[in-house]
């Protein structure tokens, strides 16, 4: 009981704290490339496994808890702290 109603209030957050990332990082991401455009495309590899995983568990009937909640803080952490190949 404590856990479910730990779960509803962090979702809120949790949403807000993509959009601010997202509201935070792509101005940065359009001003160090030089145009809007390669600034959005830069954003398609943070944003897209977020909306691949959290629609994934949709699908599929994955309900949110604590560790699934999580996940894409988790997600934007690896793709901003891997090395690039290129």
């Amino acid at each position: 009981m404590v856990l479910q109603s730990l779960i509803i209030h962090l979702k809120r957050p949790l949403a807000t704290s993509y959009a601010l990332a997202l509201v935070l990082t792509l101005p940065l991401m359009m001003l160090m490339l030089g145009s809007v455009r390669q600034g959005l495309l830069a954003m398609v590899p943070s944003g897209l496994p977020i909306i691949v995983g959290l629609g994934y568990m949709g699908w599929t009937g994955i309900r949110l808890n604590l560790p699934t909640l999580l996940c894409g803080g988790i997600i934007i952490g690896l793709r901003w702290t891997t090395p690039s190949t290129s």
